[in-house]
């Protein structure tokens, strides 16, 4: 896997954005290695794209279906994650608030 890396003083929090043709076992690592060393960043899907989105873009989050839903103010993705692993990641305050 090639790997880029754009610095700028613009940019006020690092983000990732991984293009390929499809979801591979490497990507995968890749995938879940961002999402393990910071847990500030959750990965979800929207149809055949993933997304990296930081907590405090999170709106709200949803079961339904045996589906994790996750909003942000404009979209809707789903989770791999199940949601005693979301509420450790957003914390016990983004739960209680319902």
């Amino acid at each position: 896997m090639k790997v880029e890396i754009k610095l700028s003083n613009e940019i006020k929090e690092p983000y990732a954005i991984i293009f390929t043709d499809k979801i591979t076992d490497e990507i995968q690592k890749a995938i879940e290695t961002l999402e393990n060393q910071s847990s500030s960043l959750i990965i979800l899907k929207n149809k055949h794209k993933i997304f990296i989105k930081s907590i405090e873009e999170i709106f709200m989050v949803q079961s339904a279906n045996n589906q994790v839903i996750v909003y942000d103010k404009n979209e809707k993705y789903t989770s791999n994650k199940r949601l005693y692993e979301l509420e450790k990641i957003l914390g016990e305050n983004f739960f209680s608030n319902l």
